[in-house]
């Protein structure tokens, strides 16, 4: 946003409450790949310009970049620095150059007359409510904390999601030797390849963004969206990882969890219908 602005000769500020690539380079495992894949790896004015555009990027990589692109844009960033509050005054109007006023944590302000509030979906880690009703001698540990197999205890494990970020720790963890139990929800992915292009390829051909792209129904029916990318970013970068290839490679499966009473955990009895219709997604 900052380079967008910049490129229309708008002055602008980045607000950091860490370093630049905070997420990506210290607050995800140490293994984690970017899915989205090398090619989505671009700025304004900044197109990837490696020779592995299939590839997939390191997380930590990933905010080198960033750090990279910051200084050689010459953009605005005061990292470290925590927003408190954000005031807008009912009062402000579309003539007025002060519409926005951002407290930060250090007791200081920030007038401006736009404000853009670029947070993401990822800000802060979402637990159910049911971690709270399991026992405490039961080690519990979100994805945002998780850094590697060494990081947990000793004994199995479950990965409650089937996301791209329960997947990847799901199948690091079952080539680190540890028993795996993977608790599924509603999961379903595009398919990888299609008429000789990969997903990616033809998401940088057409420009495609995941939440837009529908495919239709037999019969005319209403269109349905495709519920995410497939686990494409695995460690030796070929091959696909989903729930298939995480049973075969001995991971337990298991229904979706709905609720805890100390060392039990309920789950639905979904699996079989969960792991069939991710099959059928990505068989497509």
């Amino acid at each position: 946003m900052a380079a967008s602005l910049q490129e229309l000769g708008r002055e602008s500020v980045v607000l950091e409450r860490g370093e630049i690539g905070q997420a990506w380079g210290r607050e995800r495992w140490d293994s984690l790949l970017v899915g989205s894949g090398n090619r989505s790896v671009r700025f304004p004015g900044w197109e990837y310009d490696g020779d592995d555009p299939d590839g997939f990027t390191p997380g930590r990589e990933l905010a080198r970049h960033l750090r990279r692109y910051a200084e050689e844009r010459n953009l605005r960033v005061r990292q470290h620095t925590a927003v408190r509050e954000v005031e807008c005054p009912p009062y402000a109007s579309d003539r007025d150059e002060v519409r926005c006023r951002t407290h930060l944590s250090d007791g200081g302000s920030i007038e401006s007359r736009n404000l853009v509030v670029a947070v993401g979906g990822y800000a802060a880690p979402r637990v159910p409510a049911l971690a709270a009703d399991i026992d405490p001698a039961v080690t519990q540990m979100h994805s945002h904390h998780y850094r590697n197999s060494e990081s947990l205890p000793d004994g199995a494990v479950l990965v409650v999601g089937a996301g791209i970020s329960g997947q990847q720790i799901a199948d690091e963890l079952v080539d680190a030797g540890r028993g795996v139990f993977l608790s599924v929800g509603r999961h379903g992915a595009w398919p990888r390849h299609y008429r000789g292009l990969s997903l990616h390829e033809w998401m940088s051909v057409f420009s495609l963004d995941e939440e837009y792209v529908r495919v239709g129904t037999s019969g005319g029916g209403p269109a349905e969206v495709l519920p995410g990318l497939p686990v494409a970013a695995v460690k030796d970068g070929s091959g696909d990882l989903n729930l298939g290839t995480l049973a075969g490679k001995g991971v337990v499966l298991v229904g979706s969890a709905r609720a805890a009473e100390g060392r039990t955990l309920l789950l639905e009895d979904n699996v079989v219908a969960v792991a069939e219709a991710s099959a059928r997604a990505s068989d497509m």
